[in-house]
């Protein structure tokens, strides 16, 4: 006996055929499938009928996806603004002696911990498991200057390294891993993400220039967010040309959902930048600085290491990401003076609706009212053709207005 709750697609498909081949009303149709298979309950009479008027009660293999279903979604959330989406498969590369791995040491560090990444960014607290597959004897001194610089502990429950030999080309390792996986999360470990690096040394048998080995390759860290619903970050390096690079295949890059670059001009230098070069779910292009600090190590052993670094972000070095903004505020700023004359009014609407009839920003990305009374919550000033400046604000009645200011 089979509740026929799970075949209630076939049973809606079975109404439709019955009132279409037998003209007969939808009421009587209902009528008839609760009188011959729901009161019957029973596997094989749902199959015979079903079969008798041509609908295949086959094991579906293709979902079709209703517009509600798709709108209904959930959209995916930032983990960090403008810099990681959440629950993403995500390449972070650079060249040699750049610090990516710091900056993976600090980010998994928050997330282990839950805390402040950068201002505006509180991570929540979940579980790390950081696959390291080379330098894992020296990571002891790196998660030890993080907790001394923040002053938070790496808790026991929320943090995992694995340092044993990984490789994606052979698909018994790949399942091993992922039972493995599974194993750890029912035993109580609230799994959240997972850092792999590097990816050179987890191909295998793998060709890392090779266009179907990498798809091959980034497909396991697909699955790996799909099944689990953790983010993955998978650490690469660039060739001997930085400037050449991601080193290997294009699909390095068109596989992922996001891209990071790790930039540190001088190999001495403190300064280091990360730029989103991709962002499946958002914008690209924006730079974040950070900065290294150095940081003396604790019970340290008579030649051994005393100090090692952490990689925080440079709170004194201007992100591109608020001068992108600054600028994009500008822009529309302008646009909205040029659609006012001075001396005028104009309802918030007006602007919008002319600006849209022009094609102009405030009918691109969701830009609408909203907008511009964010940039107008105070009076400001916009220069023209390069000489005039005019005044904008909103008067009492929400109307934007404008005047002349003068030459410069």
């Amino acid at each position: 006996m089979t509740n026929l709750l799970e075949y209630q697609e076939h049973i809606d498909a079975l109404l439709q055929t019955i009132i279409r081949k037998h003209d007969a009303g939808e009421a009587v149709a209902a009528a008839w499938v609760r009188a011959n298979l729901i009161a019957a309950m029973d596997n094989s009479a749902v199959e015979t009928v079903c079969a008798s008027l041509g609908i295949d009660l086959r094991k579906r293999r293709f979902r079709f996806l209703k517009p509600s279903e798709v709108i209904g979604r959930s959209m995916p959330k930032w983990l960090i603004e403008d810099l990681l989406v959440e629950k993403t498969f995500t390449i972070i590369y650079a060249q040699s002696q750049s610090l990516k791995t710091y900056w993976d040491v600090n980010l998994l560090g928050h997330l282990a911990t839950g805390g402040q990444f950068s201002p505006g960014n509180v991570l929540p607290q979940t579980g790390v498991l950081h696959i390291v597959l080379e330098g894992g004897f020296g990571m002891g001194t790196r998660l030890q200057a993080w907790a001394i610089h923040h002053g938070r502990a790496w808790p026991e429950d929320h943090y995992r390294q694995m340092e044993d030999g990984l490789s994606f080309s052979d698909p018994q390792c790949v399942e091993d891993l992922f039972a493995d996986m599974h194993a750890l999360i029912d035993g109580g470990f609230p799994l959240g993400f997972v850092n792999i690096d590097t990816a050179a040394k987890a191909l295998g048998a793998f060709d890392g220039m090779s266009q179907k080995d990498v798809i091959a390759f980034c497909a396991v860290c697909t699955r790996m967010v799909k099944e689990f619903g953790v983010g993955v970050l998978l650490v690469h390096h660039t060739g001997k040309n930085e400037q050449g690079g991601i080193i290997g295949s294009n699909s390095w890059l068109t596989e992922p959902d996001c891209v990071l670059y790790v930039n540190r001009k001088d190999k001495t230098s403190p300064h280091v930048t990360v730029t989103v070069e991709k962002q499946k779910y958002g914008p690209a292009g924006q730079t974040h600085p950070f900065i290294a600090v150095e940081v003396a190590l604790s019970g340290v052993q008579p030649g051994g290491v005393a100090s090692d670094l952490v990689l925080v972000p440079d709170l004194n070095a201007p992100s591109q990401t608020a001068a992108k903004a600054a600028q994009q505020a500008q822009a529309d700023l302008l646009e909205i003076a040029l659609l006012v004359d001075p001396g005028t009014r104009k309802s918030i609407r007006q602007v919008c609706l002319a600006s849209a009839q022009a094609k102009g920003a405030f009918s691109r990305n969701g830009r609408d009212s909203k907008r511009v009374i964010e940039l107008l919550r105070e009076e400001r000033h916009v220069r023209i053709n390069g000489s005039e400046i005019r005044r904008l604000w909103l008067d009492k009645e929400g109307k934007i207005c404008c005047e002349t200011m003068g030459q410069v």
